[in-house]
């Protein structure tokens, strides 16, 4: 290691990979707890393209603002979140409308996030903190403590030598806060390169020339690949800039995803959908292996170990997901019939009249359900528009189109594949046995690997066990990645994130000294800013060992894999066999992390709200002082 480059590099108390939401939350954490820690965040972006040399000029790959995902060079026009006002801010700075102009029960504009998050990071003196620019391309396990980075600035050039390190530095702990959504997954489609116009991932669509793309005259036709929330973006977006598109939901994988309006009809209330997550009452007719039951115990056995409980259970599952679809109109229109949930279908009377619901239902979903966000009915504007949707898997790319699996062509002249993620960790890991920390590790015939997987088989039983009601949910998509043994990447099968609480590493939990790795937001749910909040806390607390942990080490690992498994089990249409992937099991997730702090977990007036108001920003305001209130700090 050249001295020069460690020199360039510094040594620090914390580095925190990551600007985005969970990496703020987390700076604004550490130094209201540290105000003294040395403390830096590194930043960068991680992107492809595939298109012809000509347009090579016009991409920009670099992030010169905070937000991660949201930062202003990540952000088309026209991106909303998928949030209203007063759902997607810290508990610390509110994102008011006064402030930044959105109407209440507006989603929120992406340039307003950005904006949003850029003044937190400045008032709160985390822009200071921030290199940009700069990709970790590994972490060693330091022999003297802490970790070793090797680093890249990637504001000259993406040159020849990417993955050579022009820069290393010191830390004694590592925050990993990038999440499951800073880089795009490669396109693996045959016959990608041959394609002779723009070939663009759904991230790339974006940033730089992507953002331009669609308002070019060059482009007339665009073939939009994928059934999630990403894709009915994309779909929206070359609609209003009157292309002609062609919709293909390929029949292997999920097919497309659950999409909710921004607020249900139920009788005379109209909830907003992502209220339902945080609301008490939807946890407790989930199966949840996290919740404690508490006041709610008797409750919870009556619901899920009784034959009248889970049929009650499944009867209320059965209610939302018609309320959900009712409200969507899908199921009424013949050209509509190929955007609803791949979960199954049975016909069934209800009120004078037959429809059909999943026999699955949206429980079975997980955070892959989106939000219809956009301005007017996305429907009646997909029908009136000039739109072609296909569930077809695809045989390979050509020239001048796509060629289906049934023989027909269709002729485009531009391609946006909606790949998702890369879910594993942005960097290598040297130094340490990846499995014990609970890090995506490649499956191997190892025994060790074996005997991981045994394990998880136990586990599964135990749960199913203890929750009868799993037993009766659907399997997997046959032609998905995913399997009990954990999740395809790169071509390879890799064992999931298995973290104590969804956050450290089992083996480095019950010695305090070894304390010095932690990730962050490897967990996806709603609401994001509150689990990026109550996280970072936790975090914080437990790298600064403020938390004591009575497990033995033997039972940290097999909680860790007990959720794990948990998770892959109760969302088999989710991504539980990647991460934790739920969505109305948070609010006791919640309890655990505060309950692990010394912190109130009722937080509400009455066992009334307490049970049906939704949990939200102000519910949480000011954990931090509540904490160093109990520590006595």
């Amino acid at each position: 290691m050249d001295s020069d480059a460690q020199q360039k590099g510094g040594t620090w108390d914390v580095v925190i990979v990551g600007a985005g939401w969970q990496g703020i939350s987390a700076a604004k954490t550490y130094l209201d707890i540290q105000p003294n820690i040395k403390l830096l965040v590194l930043d960068s972006v991680r992107s492809s393209f595939s298109i012809p040399q000509i347009f090579s000029t016009l991409i920009n790959l670099k992030n010169r603002t905070v937000g991660g995902v949201w930062a202003l060079e990540n952000l088309h026009p026209k991106l909303n979140s998928q949030n209203t006002l007063g759902t997607f801010e810290y508990t610390w700075y509110p994102l008011s409308s006064q402030e930044f102009g959105v109407k209440e029960g507006s989603h929120i504009p992406g340039i307003v996030v950005n904006q949003y998050l850029s003044l937190v990071a400045q008032k709160f003196h985390i822009l200071e903190r921030i290199r940009f620019n700069t990709t970790v391309l590994s972490a060693q396990k330091s022999p003297e403590g802490g970790w070793l980075l090797a680093t890249k600035d990637i504001s000259r050039s993406f040159s020849p030598a990417v993955n050579k390190a022009d820069s290393y530095l010191k830390c004694q702990k590592l925050v990993v806060a990038t999440g499951i959504t800073s880089s795009p997954r490669q396109s693996d489609i045959t016959g990608r390169d041959s394609f002779g116009g723009p070939f663009l991932l759904y991230a790339d669509l974006l940033r730089g020339m992507g953002k331009g793309l669609l308002e070019g005259s060059s482009v007339s036709s665009v073939t939009v690949i994928g059934g999630s929330k990403g894709s009915y973006d994309a779909v929206s977006w070359a609609i209003e800039a009157g292309k002609s598109v062609n919709w293909i939901i390929q029949q292997s994988g999920y097919g497309p995803a659950w999409m909710t309006p921004s607020a249900l009809s139920i009788l005379s209330f109209r909830p907003q959908f992502e209220t339902l997550p945080t609301t008490r009452a939807f946890s407790l007719i989930s199966p949840c292996i996290w919740a404690d039951g508490g006041a709610y115990s008797r409750l919870r056995w009556f619901l899920h170990k009784t034959i009248v409980g889970r049929l009650l259970v499944d009867t209320l599952w059965s209610l939302i997901s018609n309320v959900v679809l009712n409200s969507l109109k899908i199921l009424r229109d013949d050209f509509l019939l190929n955007l609803k949930p791949n979960c199954g279908y049975v016909l069934v009377p209800f009120t004078e009249r037959y429809l059909e619901i999943t026999k699955s239902s949206i429980q079975w979903q997980a955070s892959s359900t989106g939000t219809l966000n956009y301005s007017g009915d996305f429907y009646h504007t997909l029908k009136s528009a000039n739109v072609s949707i296909y569930r077809q898997n695809i045989q390979s790319v050509t020239e001048h189109g796509i060629q289906l699996g049934n023989g027909t062509e269709l002729h485009t002249d531009a391609i946006i594949h909606v790949t998702g993620w890369l879910w594993k960790c942005p960097f290598d890991l040297i130094g340490i046995n990846t499995l014990e920390h609970g890090v995506p590790t490649a499956a191997s015939c190892s025994l060790e690997t074996e005997q991981w997987y045994l394990q998880c088989q136990e586990v599964h039983k135990q749960i199913k066990t203890c929750f009868p009601y799993l037993q009766k949910a659907p399997n997997k998509p046959s032609t998905s990645q995913e399997s009990s043994r954990g999740s395809r990447a790169s071509g390879l099968e890799y064992t999931p994130w298995c973290l104590y609480r969804c956050i450290a590493p089992p083996c480095q939990v019950r010695s305090e000294g070894k304390r010095n790795l932690v990730f962050l937001g490897f967990f996806n749910t709603y609401p994001k800013v509150l689990l990026a909040e109550i996280q970072s806390l936790w975090a914080v607390a437990y790298l600064e060992g403020k938390i004591n942990v009575v497990d033995e080490q033997s039972e940290t690992m097999q909680e860790a894999r007990m959720w794990c498994c948990w998770a892959d089990l109760r969302y088999p249409f989710g991504y539980g066999s990647r991460y934790p992937d739920t969505v109305f099991d948070i609010v006791p997730y919640f309890d655990v992390l505060l309950r692990d702090l010394g912190l109130i977990t009722r937080r509400k007036k009455s066992w009334l709200k307490e049970l049906c108001s939704p949990y939200g920003v102000s519910d949480y305001r000011g954990i931090i002082e509540e904490f160093k209130r109990t520590r006595g700090d």
